[in-house]
């Protein structure tokens, strides 16, 4: 900023005021302005006219943003801040160009300069108002970098409650709808993580960030989207240590392994959930119980049947020992009709049908008309219990009726499913009619997506 525009410079330790502070504190860039033309260094308070004429406002303007709500206008406050010269390292957001500037850095190195000769110049006497003050304002400023707790209590209640907010709508909104939503969360999250906060803020919205991953990499598995969906969840893992949160961690492996198993790798997604079992414990979680049916449905596919047993047993204790209140969040979480589907795909590739079907109905059951993805992919399991028993003109038909019934938004998933099962016909099977619809179905559909 020009030499004779915007405020006058002023030492660092200006910045050290309690009125300041607290309204740094509160994000009110309106107080901010008002604490710094009523600032003590000045002789007098500076008007609120040549305020108004640093910012580009009228005085009337001014007085509006002094006492109106807090400015969220990103362009305005950047004008504002850079008008008043406010270190950036003090903001709650990020200026142009970079975190630091190189006044402030000289600013900072001329008051460093000046306390160390005020404490040389006074050996052996006792130290000046002058030397004291600005000791304080060194000290508040180490403390501040301790303790710097950039967002509110409030804040971070309300982001822990948006994962859940998500979690509750994945069945029944457009995955690319919720990806816009996470996607303009993690850009705030990001600003906050970019910024000093205190240990404990800190893995807090780790945390979240966490969360919100493994579900950016659900939707975009819920899209078809592998290869992307098993990046989410591998950032996932990483902010999922960092918060400290090891089950949120597992839940993003698992997560992970799913989409291998969707995407006709079984061998892999076996090999990754054998590999986290350290990470998974003992202890009956909703995670743990998920993470035993994957491995049922993985050993399934691979013809281990007595390993895949053993598995859904061991996931039926656990699923068994969990509270109700464990059986909840249908993201982040297991819930019992999740359960139910899970199995029901394990005994499906058992060649089980009875216990296939019994599950089948169990979890559709629970699913209101408007829930999308797990019903249709509930149903193409049936499909396959229709396959089992040699009624191959019926399996195709149902196949293209429950895909035909999902709404385009939400087919990405479903498809590669339906895709799966056309691929697993008996090849005389193909020059059937009700195959040939499946097939011109899958495939148009995917070249229409290109999955």
């Amino acid at each position: 900023m020009p030499e004779d525009c915007g405020a006058p410079r002023v030492p660092r330790s200006f910045w050290d005021d309690p009125e300041v502070n607290a309204a740094l504190g509160a994000r009110h860039i309106g107080r901010i302005l008002e604490a710094f033309r009523r600032h003590r260094y000045h002789s007098k308070p500076i008007s609120q006219v040549t305020v108004a004429g640093w910012c580009g406002l009228s005085q009337a303007q001014l007085s509006r943003i002094i006492h109106g709500p807090v400015v969220t206008d990103l362009a305005k406050l950047t004008v504002w801040a850079e008008a008043l010269r406010i270190p950036p390292d003090l903001l709650w957001f990020e200026l142009p160009g970079g975190a630091t500037r190189p006044d402030y850095e000289e600013e900072n190195s001329v008051d460093r300069r000046r306390l160390l000769h005020g404490i040389a110049a006074v050996s052996g006497m006792a130290l000046s108002g002058s030397v004291v003050d600005q000791l304080d304002g060194l000290r508040r400023g180490v403390e501040r970098a301790l303790m710097p707790d950039t967002i509110s209590r409030a804040s971070l209640d309300r982001w822990a409650s948006v994962p859940n907010s998500y979690a509750q709508q994945y069945q029944s909104v457009a995955p690319v709808d919720l990806l816009s939503g996470v996607a303009a969360d993690f850009t705030e999250l990001q600003r906050h993580l970019n910024l000093p906060q205190s240990t404990q803020h800190r893995m807090a919205l780790c945390r979240v960030s966490g969360q919100l991953a493994v579900l950016a990499g659900i939707f975009l598995a819920a899209q078809g989207n592998g290869r992307s969906a098993r990046d989410w969840f591998r950032t996932a893992g990483i902010a999922a240590m960092e918060s400290g949160d090891r089950q949120l961690a597992a839940t993003a492996l698992v997560r992970s392994a799913i989409v291998s198993l969707y995407h006709g790798a079984p061998s892999q997604a076996l090999r990754s959930v054998t590999e986290g079992e350290p990470l998974l414990g003992q202890t009956p979680t909703p995670t743990l119980a998920r993470a035993l049916i994957v491995q049922a449905r993985c050993m399934a596919k691979l013809g281990y049947t007595d390993e895949a047993r053993s598995r859904l047993a061991a996931a039926e204790t656990a699923f068994e020992t969990m509270p109700s209140s464990a059986l909840r969040d249908p993201a982040l979480g297991f819930t019992e009709r999740q359960f139910y589907f899970t199995c029901g795909n394990a005994y499906t590739y058992l060649g089980l049908i009875g216990e296939a079907e019994q599950m089948q109905r169990e979890a559709l059951a629970q699913y209101s008309p408007d829930e999308r993805l797990d019903p249709a992919l509930i149903e193409l399991d049936r499909a396959r219990c229709m396959l089992a028993v040699r009624d191959i003109p019926s399996a195709c038909a149902h196949a293209v009726t429950t895909i035909a019934a999902v709404p385009s938004a939400h087919r990405g998933l479903v498809l590669r499913y339906g895709r799966a099962f056309y691929k697993d016909l008996p090849k005389k099977a193909h020059k059937l009619p009700e195959a040939a619809d499946l097939r011109e179905l899958v495939l148009s559909e995917q070249a229409q997506q290109g999955s």
